[in-house]
């Protein structure tokens, strides 16, 4: 947050009343003062040396609003101061959505109103103690899970308030001012860090580990997709010539098997043939039974005789013939040749 204004426009006061006395209630002097020293009190707020005033009281407070909603919460604390008597300090937190001066005001009849009167608009909501202040301030506004890490956060609101911009403050300066605000942690709270951060390393390890398991089964895998292909082809290509000499073979089992048909066709009409066959000898077994006779057998078997003599006697003619042609032929040469003839006569 930057403020920025004049000399004595109330920039100081106002960091001094938000950070940090209205969000715990703390009223110490040094907690007052920006600059950190003890010369400013809250009673410096309402009655100082420069009035005649003796008594006086008065408000500060804070409005918050949700975003995007019309819920409203405020937080403040009344002083009652009177000059040499000691500060009587009232707190509230309003939490049932009433607003300061469009709800009801802090004034009535241009007087300030008093802790009684406050009491009769807001209820259980006034709250007496600086610690219960603090407890529903964090309740309603900030949620911390107690109200020691509550202080904590405030504490570093402290440390990091710059009430100059001469004075802004270094990264470095930063961090030591974070670092220095950090609560020591005692060895039992260190324990669950350490056997996490020991459960990480463990779990990194093993993380490291399965993914060298997973790079080795991604190349086993590799190779055994790289086999598996190898082997399917193979296979397919058996499966392919087997299925070839398969459809062959079923091929030829239907070749043959038309084979037999016809084949058995044949058969049939053949045995169908020689049926009729036997049947029409044993029709011409009977006609020739009925008429045989025993001299036209002889007759037959002397005709059969004499036909092979009549055979004989032809081949010895046409044998004869041959010769009387030979000779036939000799005695025409004999005749043409006069030496031939003369050793005929000679002879």
């Amino acid at each position: 947050m930057l403020l920025r204004g004049s000399n004595g426009s109330g920039k100081s006061v106002t960091m001094q009343s938000i950070v940090p006395l209205l969000l715990d209630g703390n009223r110490s002097p040094e907690r007052i003062d920006a600059f950190g020293s003890r010369s400013r009190t809250l009673d410096t707020y309402l009655i100082d040396e420069n009035t005649d005033r003796d008594e006086r009281i008065g408000y500060l407070y804070l409005e918050f609003k949700r975003e995007n909603s019309e819920l409203y919460k405020t937080i403040g604390m009344g002083i009652h101061a009177k000059r040499n008597r000691k500060l009587t300090i009232w707190y509230f937190v309003i939490e049932d959505n009433k607003r300061i001066n469009i709800d009801f005001s802090l004034m009535n009849n241009h007087l300030t109103l008093s802790r009684k009167q406050l009491e009769n608009i807001l209820g259980d909501q006034v709250i007496d103690g600086q610690k219960e202040y603090m407890k529903r301030v964090n309740d309603a506004l900030f949620g911390f899970p107690s109200v020691e890490e509550y202080k904590d956060a405030i504490d570093l609101l402290l440390q990091v308030r710059s009430p100059k911009l001469s004075d802004s403050l270094k990264p470095s300066t930063i961090s030591e001012i974070h670092a220095d605000s950090l609560k020591p942690l005692s060895e039992e709270d260190l324990r669950p860090m350490s056997e996490a951060i020991t459960d990480m390393d463990n779990l990194q390890d093993e993380l490291e580990s399965l993914k060298t398991s997973l790079a080795a089964a991604k190349k086993i895998a590799t190779s055994y997709d790289n086999y598996n292909k190898a082997m399917l082809i193979d296979k397919y290509q058996k499966y392919q010539k087997q299925n070839d000499i398969y459809k062959n073979i079923e091929k030829d089992i239907k070749d043959k098997q038309e084979a037999i048909n016809n084949l058995q066709n044949q058969y049939k009409t053949l045995s169908q043939d020689q049926t009729q066959k036997e049947i029409r000898q044993e029709v011409l077994n009977k006609e020739r039974s009925v008429l045989i006779d025993p001299n036209m057998e002889r007759l037959f078997d002397d005709l059969t005789n004499f036909n092979k003599q009549i055979d004989t006697q032809i081949n010895q003619l046409n044998t004869k013939k041959l010769q009387y042609e030979h000779k036939s032929n000799q005695s025409m040469d004999i005749q043409k040749d006069p030496n031939c003839k003369q050793k005929v006569e000679l002879r």
